[in-house]
């Protein structure tokens, strides 16, 4: 199956704002393959096969190894769709992190920069498969933990919500713990 999101970032792009990609990946047998995400504005080419690795405009993508604690994070939580209760313990424990953002409104964007250091997680909980399938295989292919917040894995024929990317377990871990800690 062939998943495209041929305007990720559909409001950014209408709104002649930044950022926003156009995204594939190809699913066999309910797994990713192959995905692309092309950063439109700035020319930027991301690419994984599954077990092949991830690369951006050819050079090849590792995620960062360490864990610098919660303070020294940087992310996004898009908080849109969470549930209202959920909402409010993540949004009194966000201050524990680092910098957090409110994201960049395409998930495109979201899963490179988390793959590059550009920060170091980002938070869904609306997770259609077109827009996240691309990502996962990528941020994954380059040494990343893409988890739902139960820490199963992510698959694109999941109905499950809410997900939790980051540039390695260790940070996975410590960005969910910080979070939903009561």
């Amino acid at each position: 199956v062939w998943l495209v999101d041929p305007v990720d970032g559909t409001n950014n792009f209408a709104a002649g704002k930044r950022p926003f990609a156009v995204m594939v990946a190809l699913v066999r047998d309910g797994e990713p393959t192959a995905g692309w995400i092309l950063d439109v504005p700035d020319d930027r080419m991301v690419v994984a096969e599954a077990g092949s690795g991830a690369y951006i405009d050819g050079m090849r993508l590792k995620t960062r190894s360490d864990d610098p604690g919660a303070p020294a994070l940087t992310g996004s939580i898009s908080r849109n769709y969470f549930p209202d209760d959920l909402r409010a313990g993540i949004d009194a424990n966000a201050s524990r992190l680092g910098l957090v953002t409110g994201g960049h409104h395409c998930a495109g964007y979201e899963y490179p920069c988390v793959a590059t250091d550009e920060q170091q997680f980002a938070v869904f909980w609306r997770i259609l498969p077109w827009d996240h399938t691309p990502g996962s295989l990528i941020l994954r292919e380059a040494g990343g933990a893409v988890l739902h917040l139960d820490g199963s894995a992510y698959r694109p024929t999941d109905p499950e919500r809410g997900l939790l990317i980051a540039a390695n377990h260790d940070i996975w871990h410590t960005v969910r713990g910080t979070l939903l800690s009561p």
